[in-house]
């Protein structure tokens, strides 16, 4: 029983591998700018509320962005992170 718990915790530093394995998204994120990705220029400051919420400075330019699933919210990857953006917050600029 011993033998079987050890998988279990390799799979477990797998996951977390993976998951780290997404943050260098600068490769990604250059690609993702090529299909699509908008920029957006804040027009307020925001405060994200969660992990998954992008904070940002009023008149900054975020790129990469895209509508996310949440109604109201956009997508995009701003001082290395992605997250999500209020749409009200930001205008597009191109």
């Amino acid at each position: 029983s011993n033998r079987q718990s050890q998988p279990q915790q390799s799979s477990n530093s797998n996951t977390s591998a993976s998951n780290a394995g997404s943050l260098p998204s600068n490769n990604s994120s250059s690609v993702s700018s090529q299909n699509g990705g908008r920029k957006v220029r804040t027009l307020y400051a925001c405060v994200g509320e969660n992990e998954s919420e992008l904070s940002f400075e009023p008149n900054v330019i975020i790129a990469n962005v895209r509508q996310s699933r949440e109604p109201g919210w956009l997508e995009g990857s701003y001082n290395g992170r992605v997250g999500l953006i209020p749409q009200n917050y930001v205008q597009f600029i191109d």
